[in-house]
């Protein structure tokens, strides 16, 4: 098994810019997520199906009553507004593949979930299907 935290703000892999156009987020984000993988992870890359879960940490907004600040904290409201799950998991199998994996094909079974919270982050479980 291996567990990954990732001290940055969850980003999604893709940016809106205007009305219609979009682009790939900018590539000192990628960089520095990239860094801090290969910081924790030394091992071989990984060459059968996998089974990954995202945690995902947004910020709490400052503009809202306190009493929802503390029901987010809780774990009782959880995020519902952008980035979505989708967009944010894509950006880290993309990083992680060829230093975790092999090509991110190989995951194929997995779960995740937004929490709110005072300290960003992102946590990512890694575990070869055979031991789940």
């Amino acid at each position: 098994m291996i567990v990954l935290h990732i001290s940055d703000e969850p980003v999604s892999r893709r940016e809106k810019i205007g009305h219609r156009r979009l682009i790939d987020v900018r590539k000192k984000q990628k960089e520095r997520i990239a860094l801090e993988i290969i910081s924790q992870y030394r091992g071989e890359l990984l060459d059968e199906p996998l089974f990954v879960q995202y945690d995902f940490y947004l910020k709490i907004p400052e503009a809202i009553p306190k009493y929802r600040k503390t029901l987010m904290e809780l774990g009782h409201e959880r995020p519902i507004k952008r980035p979505d799950c989708s967009n944010l998991i894509k950006l880290i199998e993309d990083v992680m593949t060829g230093i975790i994996y092999v090509d991110d094909c190989l995951i194929v079974s997995g779960q995740f979930h937004k929490y709110w919270s005072h300290h960003p982050h992102s946590t990512i479980t890694i575990k070869a299907l055979s031991e789940v």
